[in-house]
């Protein structure tokens, strides 16, 4: 019989130790329920993770966009992850959605909700330009167009010459005029009366019309002395010139006389337009 004593020596000697073997069998079984473990520590963490439940826009919001606008622009979506967007983001995307806003303060309260505060610029002016409307802020630097706005009443209305076109992020080009125009708008509005303006008419810089009250339209004719024709305005305004329940056009063109006239209410748009309508000359007081 053939000596195959070597051959068995030899495969014994290839085959590696028991110990080993169930060492090797031990280590992949402890990679396999470690990696287990860490696929059910992800799985839970995606699970946990907070999602957005509600957006709301705090009440001590001072803007002119409607809400809905807002918080369509700020990229949050019910069921979101909470943390999907930094601050910095949501603030980033309402202000380029919103380009009228100056400042967004976002914070996240228990529960996922998340709540926007948002702080417009310092917007005093509004301006038709054909079917657009554009707001302005107290530099006279057009800022947005009322797209998303709600209500616009408490800006004062603008009308400007017709070479004179607003352009986003620019103060309206009034030429060799402007310092007239910013003069006489700042004075205008700090003036004691200022709160009551509605509507400034600069369509013609040397014949400039002025809305008190939504209905005494102020015919200044030029600047020149501004100050003695704002104290004429303080003294129509303080006695009984008017009934308070119907329009007037009050020419104070002349420092001698104020000039009143009653108007329908339907005249009143008119005097705001690029083209004012003749005026008759009506009673003095």
């Amino acid at each position: 019989m053939a000596d195959v004593r070597g051959f068995m020596y030899n495969a014994h000697v290839d085959r590696p130790p028991l110990r080993k073997r169930r060492r090797k069998k031990l280590l992949i079984l402890g990679i396999a329920l470690a990696a287990a473990f860490l696929v059910c520590l992800l799985l839970n963490w995606i699970l946990s993770v907070p999602k957005v439940e509600a957006v709301i826009l705090s009440e001590s919001s001072d803007t002119v966009y409607d809400p809905g606008k807002i918080l369509e622009a700020s990229g949050l979506s019910i069921g979101q992850d909470l943390y999907a967007l930094s601050k910095k983001d949501i603030a980033n995307n309402v202000m380029k959605a919103c380009p009228a806003v100056a400042e967004v303060t976002v914070r996240r309260r228990a529960g996922g909700t998340v709540v926007l505060t948002v702080k417009d610029r310092n917007l005093w002016f509004s301006i038709r330009d054909g079917e657009t409307v554009y707001v302005a802020d107290q530099d006279l630097r057009v800022v947005a167009t009322d797209e998303g706005m709600t209500d616009l009443s408490f800006l004062v209305r603008l009308t400007l010459p017709k070479d004179v076109v607003p352009v986003l992020g620019q103060i309206p080009d009034f030429g060799a005029n402007r310092q007239y125009v910013e003069t006489f708008l700042g004075r205008l509005l700090s003036d004691g009366e200022g709160m009551r303006v509605g509507a400034v008419n600069l369509s013609k810089y040397f014949d400039l019309y002025v809305l008190y009250d939504g209905l005494y339209v102020f015919r200044f004719g030029n600047a020149d002395n501004l100050g003695e024709k704002l104290l004429m305005v303080h003294a129509a305004l303080a006695d009984e010139t008017f009934d308070g329940s119907r329009p007037y056009t009050v020419d104070i063109r002349s420092l001698d006389k104020v000039v009143a006239r009653p108007i329908a209410e339907r005249e009143l748009a008119s005097y705001f337009e690029a083209e004012v309508p003749e005026q008759d000359e009506g009673e003095s007081s």
